[in-house]
């Protein structure tokens, strides 16, 4: 695992990969130097990149549509370069839970101290990177969580949520799967461990 502090330390760290196979072995490194191509590459978190900045500074961040998707498209070129070396092709997951929130603009807020232009600023239009995935990848995945609320005694530790977790798949027939269940942790009586158990499971497919 990696944990590059920045996109540009993404950017290098994704450019630097490499397998003994390739042109470039002769350069090594025990960090970017790969003796195979890996099955599968998660990206995680990336929004947490840029919702710090995007939050503090609504109007005058720096970050744009491109900064986000450039390091997705970063790793599916890097994928490409792989599927020449191995039979299977590296396949590319993305977990993100805050994607639901980053709005970026396409072109970079102007800077200047003229009124006017300021104004132009702060009503410059946003998009929602959660609109653009579906570009680069087959399958999206929401999850969702919701409280439900029990008569039980106060003094009773237990809790009940229902899960949805909604897979969808973009392309010429779009097809939507969504499982739902109820997860109940509680307290055993007799032991005193919490439990958790999964009722209710159900699937709705479109």
């Amino acid at each position: 695992m990696f944990y590059p502090p920045s996109p540009a330390h993404l950017a290098v760290l994704l450019s630097l990969f490499h397998t003994t196979s390739s042109s470039e072995s002769r350069f090594y490194h025990s960090h970017v130097t790969l003796h195979a191509a890996p099955s599968l590459i998660i990206l995680h978190e990336l929004s947490s990149y840029f919702l710090p900045q995007v939050d503090s500074q609504p109007t005058s961040h720096t970050w744009t549509l491109a900064s986000y998707l450039t390091l997705v498209m970063r790793t599916f070129s890097l994928v490409a370069q792989w599927t020449s070396q191995v039979e299977s092709p590296t396949m590319v997951a993305l977990f993100d839970s805050q994607i639901d929130r980053l709005k970026l603009p396409v072109l970079k807020f102007p800077t200047a101290p003229y009124d006017r232009l300021r104004a132009q600023e702060k009503s410059m239009r946003t998009e929602e990177v959660a609109s653009f995935l579906n570009k680069y990848f087959e399958w999206l995945a929401s999850a969702e969580c919701e409280d439900m609320q029990t008569q039980s005694d106060p003094q009773e530790e237990s809790s009940s949520k229902r899960m949805r977790l909604r897979f969808t798949r973009h392309g010429s027939q779009n097809v939507s799967v969504t499982w739902s269940w109820i997860e109940r942790r509680f307290k055993e009586p007799d032991s005193g461990q919490l439990c958790t158990e999964f009722v209710d499971l159900q699937q709705r497919d479109m």
